[in-house]
């Protein structure tokens, strides 16, 4: 993969599946791709890139809220924590909910798990193993690797292939994690196929209580005005915002990881190269400025009063 571009190695026909079922492969590596990007990239913002940018901001939040309740009595400007926390209110909630978009031209996690469940016939343990070039047998090519291993590297470390026929060991890891997924059958078979309820069971996590509760504020309250009794709408709290990120970020890993046998995310929060609290022990500006700063305030506002 080479920069979130999901990029095969072997052909369709250097794969160990049979002619029949090439065209299957090839429909197969495609969806596998088309997920893929849309969790990692290349897109501008893969799943997985914007689930970073919501605990970033999450991190952020409340590590300020944090610090007004260190220092509760230490003077902060009503007005600008408000739109503070109403900013972060709305970013995130509109972020959690665009997850949830199914339109197929929308980069979202709900379109990863609809694509797999409409394509789940191609999800079997042939096309899992076989997808680019690993060979579906691999105890022989296993047997011949430690028959002709040297008694000096039988006693030291030594690199497997990971990749063609002779990557007997990733075939062997890719079955192995195929078992679990498909309830470890008493014998293995190329159509073995992971279940449909995996998939239902991922759609049932994107409905969960706090997923739910953050997704309609989100519609009700932010992206659209909705005619309501206001006690109908049940506002998350911050906890629902952590849970609902954490169950976000697990799915997508799990999709990653094990439907496709792919790497996870290495950082829930990015790496920020410079200090997150830096310059919060500072005024925003300082008192000698402040009179000009008002005066800029009551001509902003006489501007827009004469829009009326």
């Amino acid at each position: 993969m080479t920069n979130g571009r999901v990029e095969y190695n072997f052909s369709v026909e250097d794969c160990d599946v049979s002619i029949e079922k090439r065209e299957a492969l090839k429909e197969y590596r495609r969806i596998r791709k088309e997920c893929l990007e849309h969790i990692r990239g290349p897109s501008v913002l893969p799943v997985f890139a914007q689930l970073q940018r919501l605990t970033w901001n999450t991190a952020l939040y409340q590590t300020l809220n944090e610090a007004r309740r260190v220092e509760p009595d230490a003077r902060v400007n009503g007005p600008l924590w408000e739109l503070v926390s109403e900013g972060y209110a709305s970013i995130t909630s509109l972020g959690i909910r665009r997850l949830l978009d199914n339109d197929k031209r929308r980069i979202s996690l709900a379109w990863v798990i609809s694509r797999i469940e409409k394509n789940i016939h191609l999800m079997t343990r042939e096309f899992y193993v076989c997808h680019d070039g690993l060979p579906y047998e691999y105890q022989e090519a296993k047997d011949y690797f430690y028959a002709n291993l040297s008694s000096s590297l039988r006693r030291s470390e030594s690199f497997l292939t990971a990749t063609g026929r002779e990557g007997w060991f990733m075939s062997e890891q890719m079955h192995d994690h195929f078992d679990s997924l498909c309830g470890h059958p008493a014998k293995r078979s190329r159509t073995d196929r992971i279940p449909i309820d995996i998939v239902r069971s991922f759609k049932e996590i994107l409905k969960g209580d706090s997923i739910t509760s953050i997704s309609n504020m989100a519609s009700r309250v932010i992206a659209h005005t909705v005619i309501c009794n206001p006690v109908e709408i049940e506002m998350p709290t911050y906890d629902d915002i952590f849970d609902a990120l954490s169950t976000l970020m697990g799915l997508a890993n799990e999709i990653s990881s094990s439907i496709f046998y792919d790497t996870n995310i290495g950082s829930v929060v990015p790496l920020y190269r410079g200090d997150p609290v830096e310059g919060l022990d500072q005024p925003w500006i300082s008192s000698e400025n402040l009179g000009s700063l008002r005066s800029f305030w009551e001509g902003i506002c006489k501007q827009m009063d004469e829009w009326a």
